[in-house]
């Protein structure tokens, strides 16, 4: 029945690798949970899509991307099946039609995210519908505070379980570390999951890190181009640490006379929505920060460039994972600096996860300097200036204090503290596990930084042992370590 469907539903030929087994584990009652984790472009959507086809009860698919789902919702009404979302883009009025649909059990398969399960005619709506067959959790890796993108909003999903009593939970994700595996398969009360991590092999990805001075980054980068360009290679992305690091690199480029375009947080929305869409359209160069590329799936980036380290092994595996969707290959380098590069990346978990003692004395300031209506109005700069606290240090202060209850953001340079006499200590604000999550952060910055200082082993078998993925044992012959190995063993030549 799945591969009548997978035909005539979905116009494929053929299940993709492992594709097949997983919806077979769907359906097996002795599996208690379905851990999927699989990389971009694998076909993971089809994991649930096709299922709730098979099923007669619905399918409820969380995704915290809006965007996504309505392309999915879309997708799938193409193809004649009863599809909805339900997000924060709907109106009232077509949040409430939804609602009558899912009580008259006229839909088949509903993405949601997970906020809206905070909305009690929501959740009523769901109940009074008809069996929930399968509970889809897509980029599960969010529910792990030890996931490179963790959302509280996921961590509500194990009350909704609870309170839906689904048939069956699929968890999945394209990147998740065994710790980050073990995680969410926690959070969702599935510990015994059945387990499928594979994919992450790309015979069409050539990796290679260059060492390099920050002084002589730029010239290597621009130098390779040129290359590129050269090579027939016009479109790819070049990922920069910073905001400024964009703006010299695309100064450089521009007195190369290479056209390019930047991509970062301190563009407006419309001027990122445009940036990103020319490129969609048009291909060339984008020189972005790691805000960029969410959703993307363009098919034809001959290159990934790093002008930096990347924060993790996941989240390099992802950035260059939006290369090459057409299979033909990419070239992917990392430009690493293990003098200042390191360092950088030690500043941005500062950023997030301040030291205790600092987070203590902003706190007593906050306490001091707050009105009698516990009010303090003052931009952060003017706060990290009168505070003593490290200026870079202040986001994170006022983010974690947030997440213990302590602050409320009221508006733009507004925020109301809870209460002046309460003195910071293990039970008043998680200290542990802001410790965890920050140890966390260097564990895995160390992890990165092993395999960019790493001289002797495939860069492609790297990743897929560090996915628990060893469905590969062949180096790739393609990146880096493996070209200087093959070099070093090739005989020479008889003159």
């Amino acid at each position: 029945m799945k591969t009548k469907i997978l035909n005539e539903t979905f116009g494929l030929k053929e299940f993709r690798p492992y594709q097949s087994e997983i919806i077979d584990a769907i359906f097996n009652q002795d599996n208690k949970g379905i851990l999927t984790v699989m990389p971009t472009s694998s076909g993971k959507s089809l994991l649930y899509q096709l299922p709730s086809l098979i099923s007669e009860n619905l399918t409820i698919v969380i995704s915290p991307l809006i965007s996504l789902m309505k392309d999915q919702v879309d997708f799938l009404r193409s193809k004649g099946i009863a599809a909805e979302f339900y997000n924060s883009s709907l109106l009232e009025s077509e949040k409430r039609q939804v609602e009558k649909k899912l009580i008259n059990q006229s839909i088949k398969l509903l993405y949601v995210a997970p906020e809206r399960f905070d909305d009690q005619n929501f959740k009523q709506a769901v109940q009074m519908t008809n069996k929930i067959g399968l509970f889809a959790v897509d980029e599960s890796h969010c529910i792990s505070s030890w996931g490179h993108d963790f959302r509280p909003s996921y961590r509500k999903l194990t009350d909704v379980i609870e309170f839906l009593k689904p048939q069956q939970i699929i968890a999945l994700t394209a990147t998740a570390t065994k710790r980050v595996q073990k995680d969410i398969c926690k959070q969702l009360n599935i510990p015994n999951a059945a387990k499928f991590v594979t994919g992450f092999y790309r015979p069409d990805l050539s990796l290679h890190v260059k060492r390099c001075t920050s002084d002589t980054k730029i010239q290597k980068i621009v130098r390779q181009i040129k290359a590129f360009r050269n090579m027939g290679k016009d479109t790819g992305i070049i990922y920069s640490p910073t905001r400024g690091f964009v703006d010299q690199i695309y100064n450089e480029l521009q007195k190369e006379g290479i056209t390019s375009s930047v991509y970062h947080a301190g563009l407006s929305d419309a001027a990122r929505e445009q940036s990103q869409n020319n490129w969609f359209r048009n291909g060339g160069i984008i020189i972005a920060t790691v805000a960029f590329g969410m959703g993307i799936d363009k098919p034809d980036v001959r290159f990934i460039l790093h002008a930096g380290l990347p924060s993790s092994v996941e989240n390099y595996y992802q950035e260059i994972g939006r290369a090459s969707r057409d299979g033909k290959g990419a070239i992917c380098c990392i430009y690493f600096d293990p003098f200042k590069d390191i360092g950088l990346q030690e500043f941005f978990i500062e950023m997030s996860y301040p030291p205790d003692d600092e987070i203590v004395t902003f706190w007593s300031w906050c306490c001091r300097v707050a009105d009698n209506n516990k009010l303090i109005t003052m931009t952060q700069k003017d706060m990290a200036e009168r505070s003593g606290v490290k200026s870079h240090c202040v986001p994170g202060c006022i983010s974690k204090l947030k997440e213990n209850g302590l602050i409320t953001t009221l508006g733009r340079g507004k925020y109301e503290i809870r209460n002046k006499n309460i003195f910071l200590n293990s039970t008043t604000f998680n200290f542990d596990q802001l410790n965890e999550q920050r140890q966390s952060r260097f564990d895995t910055l160390h992890e990165m930084s092993d395999f960019v200082n790493n001289n002797d082993d495939c860069r492609m078998l790297q990743i897929l042992h560090y996915f628990d993925d060893y469905s590969r044992i062949k180096k790739c012959n393609k990146c880096d370590i493996c070209i200087d190995r093959i070099k070093r063993t090739k005989p020479v030549e008889e003159k």
